[in-house]
């Protein structure tokens, strides 16, 4: 009898301390309905300066909220015109010229990947 009390106790504080920590960790997003939400691309710079290097800043708004640390997959069309660091972190402009870039976002409480193309110039 001792024994089934001790374990009842032990499984209620698990619940009662388990639950508000799932719920912190976002948890609770896994068991939402991964429906649609709206994803927006905010891209500032579509012009460079030729043998250049500029810092590629992104802001991605999924669902009406700004995302703190996207995972971005970005790459150009034409790597002759316009190059992309290892990191995915800045533009090279290699050459005059107009190319394009395509701007991946992943996320793992998504079902899809959303992406967008933004036109960029290179002038010299």
């Amino acid at each position: 009898m001792v024994a089934e009390r001790s374990w009842y106790r032990e499984v209620k504080t698990a619940v009662v301390m388990g639950i508000p920590l799932m719920m912190g960790c976002g948890f609770d997003a896994v068991l939402k309905s991964p429906g649609p939400a709206d994803v927006r691309f905010v891209f500032s710079d579509t012009v460079l300066t030729l043998n250049t290097t500029v810092p590629l800043v992104v802001t991605v708004i999924a669902g009406g909220v700004p995302q703190a640390h996207p995972d971005l997959i970005t790459f150009t069309y034409n790597p002759n015109v316009i190059g992309v660091t290892a990191g995915d972190d800045s533009l090279v402009a290699r050459r005059s010229g107009t190319d394009s870039i395509n701007i991946r976002f992943q996320s793992t409480l998504r079902s899809g990947v959303d992406d967008t193309v933004i036109a960029i110039r290179v002038h010299p």
